[in-house]
């Protein structure tokens, strides 16, 4: 995050090293901070409007022991490896 840009980054943990969490990039969104809060308020109106018909949405508490505990992965830092965009979106990803 800069003054200028908001970079949102989708991935999978694939695995953990050293108490880092291993990251496998798949999409990373780039947009500035009017259209970063400006997506916000849609999420949250839709999700708003989503747990009014369908009820409160519960994330799950991770119980698994390579996930840890929630303090844990607090801690934990990320390594992303961004080898595994797709081909049409390597050439951009060079440019960044």
């Amino acid at each position: 995050m800069s003054a200028f840009d908001v970079n949102i980054t989708f991935g999978e943990i694939i695995g953990s090293e050293d108490n880092r969490l291993i990251v496998e990039q798949h999409v990373k969104v780039i947009m500035s901070p009017l259209h970063a809060k400006l997506l916000f308020r849609a999420l949250g109106s839709t999700l708003q409007q989503y747990e009014a018909t369908f009820g409160p949405i519960r994330p799950p508490e991770l119980k698994t022991a390579e996930a840890g505990t929630k303090d844990q992965n607090e801690n934990k830092q990320a390594t992303i490896r961004r080898g595994s965009l797709p081909d049409a979106d390597k050439g951009a990803a060079k440019d960044r």
